[in-house]
């Protein structure tokens, strides 16, 4: 479930291979549509695998090349453990 207010976008529920396209083609437009930059808030989200690292780097990679900058907040434990087995972490600037 993706809700926006002003530049901040929150994310809920899982975020895995079953629900990764259909964020992405919700989130996508909003990156494009952001004024330049754009926060999305991953508090609400409650179980996450690998796909959610996809869905991140898809994000950050789609926001440079709008000229936005893309930051996460209260991303979850386990995506920030899994980008830094990936060592992706830095890259996508998770927190």
């Amino acid at each position: 479930v993706v809700e926006a207010q002003h530049d901040v976008t929150s994310i809920s529920g899982a975020v895995t291979f079953e629900t990764v396209a259909a964020l992405l083609a919700e989130l996508m437009p909003k990156v494009s549509k952001a004024q330049s930059a754009m926060i999305i808030d991953m508090s609400q989200v409650d179980l996450v695998n690998s796909a959610a690292l996809s869905l991140v780097a898809s994000l950050v990679r789609h926001a440079k090349r709008q000229g936005k900058q893309l930051s996460f907040e209260n991303v979850p434990a386990r995506l920030i453990a899994l980008s830094q087995v990936c060592g992706v972490e830095e890259i996508l600037a998770l927190k």
